[in-house]
C-alpha cells in the first residue's frame, strides 16, 4: 500500500476530489444563502442530495441516483437554495383567528417528501410551503451588525436634519 505525503490531496485520488468538490459546493451554498456555518451538517446533506441528482461523468449519461435505483429522476421540486420559505401553521395549532397563518424560514435542504427549513434556529421537515425564489428578499441569518449600523446611521441623519430645521 502506498502512502502519500501530508497536505498533498492530489495523490489521494477520487475520494479526495469528491470531498473537496463537496466542501467547495457546500461553502458556496452557505455563503450565497447567508446561512451561519453552524448548520454545516445540513448543508453537507443538501450537497450530497444535489450531487446524487447531478449527471455523473459516465458513458451512460445518468445521475448516481438513476444508476443506483434504476428510476428516472424528477427534479421539479428543487428550488433555489437559501430561498425564503413560508411554512403553513395548521389551524389546530393557532390559538385565535388573529394568529399568523405562516412562519418565515429559509430553505436549507430536501428530504424524501418535502423540504428542510430553518426557522428560529431550528431545522424542521415541512411539506406545505410557499417558496419565494427572489434573491432580493433573502433573510440574513448571520450574526452581523449591518442592520444596527443602518439604524444608527438613519437615526443620526434624522437628528442632524432636525437640528438644522430648528
Amino acid at each position: 500500500m502506498l502512502t502519500c505525503p501530508p497536505y498533498v490531496h492530489e495523490l489521494n485520488g477520487i475520494a479526495e476530489i469528491y470531498n473537496r468538490s463537496a466542501i467547495d459546493m457546500g461553502r458556496c451554498l452557505m455563503r450565497d444563502a447567508k446561512v451561519n456555518g453552524r448548520y454545516w451538517p445540513e448543508i453537507m446533506k443538501t450537497v450530497a442530495y444535489l450531487k446524487n441528482r447531478t449527471l455523473a461523468n459516465t458513458q451512460k449519461n445518468k445521475t448516481p441516483y438513476e444508476i443506483f435505483f434504476g428510476i428516472k429522476l424528477n427534479v421539479k421540486h428543487l428550488k433555489i437554495y437559501g430561498s425564503r420559505v413560508f411554512v403553513r401553521i395548521p389551524e389546530v395549532l393557532r390559538k385565535s383567528k388573529w394568529d399568523d397563518k405562516a412562519k418565515v424560514g429559509v430553505l436549507i435542504g430536501y428530504n424524501e417528501n418535502g423540504y428542510r427549513v430553518l426557522i428560529n434556529d431550528r431545522v424542521i421537515n415541512v411539506r406545505h410551503v410557499e417558496i419565494v425564489e427572489d434573491k432580493t428578499e433573502l433573510i440574513c441569518l448571520e450574526n452581523n451588525d449591518d442592520d444596527k449600523f443602518e439604524r444608527e446611521n438613519n437615526n443620526s441623519i434624522r437628528d442632524s436634519i432636525d437640528n438644522e430645521s430648528n
